[in-house]
């Protein structure tokens, strides 16, 4: 019954994850960008994108 019930979470952790996948292909983003450009919104990471952008 244990059993069942971790894969039941893991089932609904791989379809959230997919999903989130599909929203970020659809709108251009591979996740590392997406993460990039939500750490580049934060003023105090300006600076370090800056340089990763120069790069």
């Amino acid at each position: 019954m244990k059993r069942l019930f971790l894969i039941g979470i893991l089932f609904v952790f791989i379809t959230i994850l997919s999903a989130c996948q599909s929203v970020y292909n659809q709108l251009g983003y591979t996740p590392s960008e997406a993460y990039l450009s939500n750490f580049c919104s934060k003023a105090e990471n300006k600076n370090a994108c800056e340089l990763i952008e120069k790069s």
